[in-house]
């Protein structure tokens, strides 16, 4: 009984360490009490020593060979972005720092989510300055539409205004509106984003952020 126990209790960890908060359905709601108490004790039979030990000597499926062979291929890809304009804003660089990250450690979704935020937010800081009305007019204008007299201002149109007043190249443009397509596709309907596709937009906004601050 006792090695049963052992060979159970290794193969539980072994899913928790290499699933961290992961998500665990139950249909019996009644029973969910007793398993996050059979957890927690699971957990205490273990000292952080004894799993990282166990995590240097391969085990847990390799998972730390995996993860420096995945960290050192994608910290080469990350190369720096210059500016020579410091933002204003210091959520810049906590959102900034939190998407580099996010891929750094294959979370290609997050990065993309936390990007996008980051240029959406810069947008509407340099475009602060003008009115709402002055900024329907610019899509009006834009668009040759009347119907954007009544529209409000999204992350669509900042990028098409910013385009519009010098502050980013056509090609920018081009690509704020592909990131912004994918942040929805991964918000909205669950896309998931592979990390070639994601590095190659984080690049992109990189050299948007280096074009809006230079």
């Amino acid at each position: 009984e006792s090695e049963e126990f052992n060979k159970i209790s290794k193969k539980l960890i072994e899913f928790l360490i290499t699933n961290p908060g992961g998500l665990i359905f139950i249909e019996n709601k009644k029973s969910i009490n007793a398993l996050k108490f059979a957890v927690k004790k699971l957990f205490e039979l273990y000292t952080p020593d004894e799993l990282y030990e166990e995590i240097i000597e391969g085990g847990f499926g390799g998972l730390m060979f995996d993860e420096l062979d995945s960290y050192a291929y994608r910290a080469k890809k990350l190369l720096p972005t210059f500016l020579s304009k410091k933002p204003e804003n210091e959520e810049f660089f906590i959102y900034y720092n939190e998407a580099m990250r996010c891929w750094l450690y294959g979370l290609n979704n997050s990065s993309i989510i936390i990007v996008t935020s980051l240029l959406e937010n810069i947008l509407k800081d340099m475009l602060k300055d003008f009115s709402q009305k002055e900024l329907l007019k610019i899509i009006e204008i834009i668009k040759a539409d009347e119907e954007y007299k009544r529209v409000q201002i999204n992350f669509e149109n900042l990028i098409d205004i910013a385009e519009y007043k010098g502050m980013i190249s056509i090609i920018s443009k081009q690509s704020s509106h592909v990131l912004r397509k994918i942040r929805n596709k991964i918000v909205h309907k669950g896309y998931n984003i592979s990390s070639e596709k994601s590095l190659e937009l984080l690049t992109k906004t990189k050299e948007i952020l280096e074009e809006l601050f230079n």
